[in-house]
C-alpha cells in the first residue's frame, strides 16, 4: 500500500480543485476533471480499483475514492515517473521505501487519513479510501499556480514484482457562472 501511497500523494496534488460532477463549482470555482486514474500493467502486484481516484468537494476538501490492493508483500521498491504538466516534462527515479520514511507534517497527516503506510516492507492486503476527507482550505490561494493538465505514469520496480499506474486530470477554474 505503501507505494498507493507515493501514487495518492501525487493524486491529492492533482486534486486540489473541485468536484467530479460536472456543473458543480467546488472550492472558489475551480473543477477537477479526472480523465483516468489507473493500473497499466497486466500482472500488477498492486491493483487500483476502476473507481480509484480524487474528488474535490464544495467545501475545499478531497475526498479519495476507491481501494488498492497490494496482492505480494514486498520489502523494496523504485519509481520511475514520467510526468507532463502544463507542457513541462519531468522524469526521474526514486527508492519509494526511503520517500515514504521521509514523510512528513501535513503530508504524513494525509498519509494517515487515507490508511497508507509510511515504512516498507509494504504487507499484501486491500486498503480502501472510501469517505476519508482531506480539507485544503488552508491551501486555496495557491490553486491558481496548481491550474492546468497533468499526465502521468509511474512504473514500480519490487523485490516481489511490478506495477504500473497512469493518470490524467486538468484543474480548471471556472470563468463565468450559469
Amino acid at each position: 500500500m505503501e507505494m498507493l501511497t507515493v501514487f495518492s500523494l501525487i493524486a491529492v496534488a492533482l486534486t486540489i480543485s473541485s468536484s467530479y460532477a460536472p456543473g458543480v463549482d467546488a472550492c472558489g470555482g475551480y473543477k477537477l476533471y479526472v480523465d483516468y486514474f489507473r493500473n497499466c500493467g497486466k500482472n500488477d502486484i498492486i491493483q487500483l480499483s476502476d473507481d480509484f481516484g480524487p474528488v474535490l468537494n464544495e467545501d475545499c476538501t478531497v475526498a479519495m475514492n476507491g481501494c488498492s490492493t497490494v496482492k505480494r508483500s514486498f520489502k523494496t521498491a523504485q519509481v520511475t515517473y514520467d510526468l507532463t504538466r502544463n507542457g513541462a516534462h519531468y522524469t526521474g527515479t526514486k527508492n519509494a521505501c526511503q520517500l515514504l520514511e521521509s514523510v512528513h507534517g501535513e503530508v504524513l497527516s494525509i498519509m494517515d487519513s487515507i490508511g497508507a503506510p509510511h515504512h516498507c516492507p509494504i504487507k499484501e492486503g486491500t486498503v480502501c479510501a472510501e469517505g476519508k476527507q482531506i480539507s485544503i482550505r488552508k491551501h486555496r490561494i495557491k490553486l491558481p499556480m496548481m491550474s492546468g493538465t497533468t499526465k502521468g505514469k509511474m512504473e514500480i520496480k519490487t523485490n516481489s514484482g511490478n506495477a504500473c499506474f497512469e493518470f490524467s486530470a486538468s484543474l480548471n477554474r471556472r470563468l463565468f457562472s450559469g
